[in-house]
């Protein structure tokens, strides 16, 4: 290979190897649910060539990583020695970025945006020089296969579409530097058996083979998808009875469970989180109408309740999920039947997206359609599916009646033996606290509980702490990556919103051994937006709050932000008292639960009947969208091969007119050789090793009649390939003349179509 070819055969390789890095990265990107900025981009394209350059620079200079190394150990061995400044603040500044990172990684701490780059660019300049001892060095390419393929799947099996369309990128690339290898090859044992090589042979492959796999990627990428698989009873009885788990990968039935999960509702839905990994920071607030509430006074409504705390936001541990029918009550319910009054809301999704169902209080049934949803012990409800815009749902909840003298008493304080449907995991989960979390909070919240005797007095006193001497603000600034949220706010910030003002409380409660839980959803103000007994529930009413765990009544609501109203919780009556109400509520509870679900259950009979015309017509969409699909790659493909063959007819006439510049003899051995490709298209070929004059007398053949034939022919070319004498332009245009019958009689003998083909897109007539 010639030098000017080495070049051009390392920069190709170092261009397919940047792109395999960057579809790789992306994945990783899209794991972690990091936008794919340019800046990253540049970073990622900056450190994979970069990565490369210094591994073959390395390669054919080992000494000068040893003298590298060696002058970074000494000045190290200097700095230390002499206790230099630089040395103990690069060591800290390096501390402090392996910290964040191993907390970044864990999901304990949210993205710092100049370490993440560091960190990015270390990354992939790491899996730069994997990649690049693949591509330079070993030259298997199977081996990126082996490597990319089951990362991919596996993000893929996770639900992430972009993990498909990068994988066709990535298998696209890949296979363009098994193509590269395999020319490589081919061209080594063309050297070998000392066959005449064109200089421009390099050049052509690169272009035709990288716009072969090119095209390949784009007509496979636009081809549709969504094709209705083959059932097989076989199948069905063979592998899946034997492999069951291969039935829950990626079907219809995981597809929305996962998605639903997914999709379950948390702050970050809302103005008042702008990433789920991050706490706290300056917002704007919208107002936009959410949902439409139909109750009888304003409630909490649930949607998430968290437990795990990372020092910089909160996360749901929990896993287990009791599958409840719609309409009856559910598992917990039963198992802890409690007293009190019994509320229904009745929630209409507007401009919201999420599988969540919200609930207040202690759900005991919810009545939406004949289905199932799922219920956690955190309280929280979801479907396994999203609820659409304007389907409605009613939550029958049950207010506990609240005895107030047991829960202020001083013997009454949290007891895990008390808890019969709690286990320990779930206990501890609700009293975690992250390691390294500053002692300070806890004698801060010591301090401020100290002489109250119950649970309940003492988170009394730490929400009248919180309301008292902290501030609303909806501005306050970024929280430091290196500081504790709840720490940083009660001591240095001192202002905030709901997320400030809950987290702590949760945190200072747990510091005292009191369980304790995060919650998020919606807050029905009594001044809110009221309209035909509706409450209008808008983007500005989110909101977070604590949820205490109060010996003698159970999880109890508090409220730690100020300028929100405290919840107002039913008093336990006199026992006469309680019974007759409790049996007047009873009657009337029934007849308002079987009038109201008879009417959900019509409506939503209606809405199915609704639902199911509207399939049909999605069915009848979905085969006009194939059509559109069909139409619309069919005009990709005629464009691809127009493009080619307008490119192809150029190259053609370009040919012709470098030949027209040359001498005759240059230009009857041109031609000789367009005749023999076309001889070898119509399956006369010349055998390898086979002389002209042995091939002329084994062909035995006129292509056509006239004043020359094939014999002539050779004649002519021995002349002008072996002879001294001359070439006169009348053998030239005898020999020109010969190609275009032979040209023609071709096209006889193949068919117009597979001429052109042979012609206008593989050129083998032009070799």
């Amino acid at each position: 290979m010639s030098s000017k070819n080495k070049i051009i055969s390392f920069t190709y390789k170092l261009i397919i190897n940047t792109f395999i890095n960057y579809f790789l990265i992306s994945l990783l990107l899209d794991y972690l649910e990091i936008e794919n900025s340019w800046v990253n981009t540049f970073i990622i394209f900056s450190a994979s060539i970069s990565s490369v350059c210094v591994w073959r620079l390395v390669i054919k200079k080992p000494w000068i990583l040893g003298i590298f190394l060696g002058l970074l150990t000494c000045g190290i061995i200097y700095m230390y020695n002499f206790q230099n400044s630089i040395y103990f603040s690069m060591i800290d500044v390096i501390n402090d970025f392996m910290d964040w990172s191993y907390r970044f990684i864990t999901g304990l701490t949210f993205l710092h945006v100049p370490n993440f780059r560091i960190l990015l660019g270390l990354i992939v300049f790491v899996l730069s020089l994997i990649t690049s001892m693949l591509v330079f060095s070993v030259k298997r390419m199977y081996f990126l296969f082996i490597i990319g393929t089951p990362i991919f799947m596996i993000r893929w099996f996770q639900y992430s579409d972009n993990a498909l369309i990068h994988f066709i990128f990535y298998i696209m690339f890949v296979l363009m530097l098994y193509t590269f290898n395999r020319y490589t090859q081919m061209e080594s044992s063309w050297i070998s058996s000392k066959k005449i090589i064109k200089s421009n042979i390099f050049k052509s492959w690169l272009i035709y083979s990288s716009i072969t796999c090119i095209s390949i990627v784009l007509i496979s990428a636009v081809l549709p998808r969504n094709f209705i698989p083959v059932s097989s009873r076989w199948l069905d009885d063979k592998i899946q009875s034997n492999f069951p788990f291969l039935g829950e990968w990626r079907n219809n039935s995981m597809k929305s469970r996962g998605y639903g999960d997914e999709m379950k509702f948390d702050l970050s839905f809302t103005d008042f989180q702008d990433s789920y990994k991050r706490l706290g920071g300056p917002i704007k607030l919208k107002n936009i109408l959410v949902m439409t509430v139909s109750s009888k006074q304003p409630v909490y409504l649930k949607g998430r309740a968290k437990d795990f705390y990372t020092g910089s936001y909160w996360k749901s541990s929990e896993e287990t999920f009791y599958e409840e029918v719609m309409g009856s009550p559910n598992t917990l319910y039963e198992k802890n039947k409690v007293d009190g009054k019994h509320i229904a809301v009745t929630i209409t999704h507007k401009n919201i997206v999420t599988s969540t169902l919200f609930n207040s209080f202690i759900p005991k049934n919810i009545v939406m359609d004949k289905s199932f949803y799922y219920m956690t012990k955190s309280l929280e409800t979801f479907k396994e599916n999203l609820v659409i815009k304007d389907k409605r749902y009613t939550v029958f909840s049950v207010n506990p009646y609240i005895d107030w003298e047991k829960v202020k008493a001083s013997n009454f304080k949290f007891d895990r033996d008390s808890l019969d449907y709690w286990d320990e995991d779930y206990v501890d989960r609700n009293l975690q606290i992250p390691e390294g979390l500053p002692d300070r909070i806890h004698l801060l919240s010591y301090n401020i509980s100290r002489g109250n005797k119950s649970d309940y007095e003492k988170v009394k006193a730490l929400e009248n702490y919180l309301r008292s001497n902290y501030k609303y603000s909806l501005s306050p600034p970024e929280t430091p990556f290196n500081k504790d949220f709840v720490d940083y706010f009660l001591f240095e910030l001192e202002e905030g919103y709901c997320t400030y003002f809950a987290s702590s409380l949760v945190i200072m409660a747990r510091s005292l051994g009191i369980p304790a839980r995060y919650v998020e959803g919606y807050k029905i103000s009594s001044d809110s937006n009221k309209t035909n007994e509706e409450y209008l529930v808008y983007s500005k009413d989110a909101h977070a709050w604590p949820e205490v765990y109060i010996e003698g009544y159970g999880w109890m609501i508090f409220e730690p932000t100020p300028g929100y109203e405290n919840i107002v919780y039913e008093e336990k009556m006199n026992v006469d008292e309680e019974i007759a109400k409790e049996d007047k509520s009873e009657r009337y509870r029934n007849r308002f639960f079987e009038k109201d679900l008879s009417e959900l259950l019509d409506s939503d009979f209606a809405f199915e009947m609704e639902f199911s015309q509207e399939n049909e017509n999605t069915n009848k969409s979905q085969y006009v969208k194939a059509i559109i699909y069909s139409i619309a790659v069919f005009s990709i493909l005629v464009l691809v091969l127009l493009i080619v063959f307008c490119f192809n007819f150029i190259r053609i006439k370009l040919i012709f007119k470098q030949i027209s510049k040359k001498s005759y003899k240059e230009k009857i051995l041109n031609y000789y050789r367009f005749i023999l490709n076309l001889l070898d298209i119509a399956n006369n070929g010349k055998d390898e090793g086979e002389t002209p004059n042995e091939y002329c007398k084994r062909l035995k053949l006129n292509v056509w009649e006239g004043k020359y034939n094939f014999k002539n022919t050779t004649e002519i070319f021995n002349k002008a390939r072996y002879g001294e004498r001359g070439i006169t332009s009348e053998e030239f245009e005898n020999v020109k003349e010969y190609y275009l019958k032979t040209e023609k009689n071709t096209l006889k003998k193949i068919g117009i179509i597979r001429f052109i083909i042979y012609k206008y897109f593989m050129m083998r007539i032009y070799k």
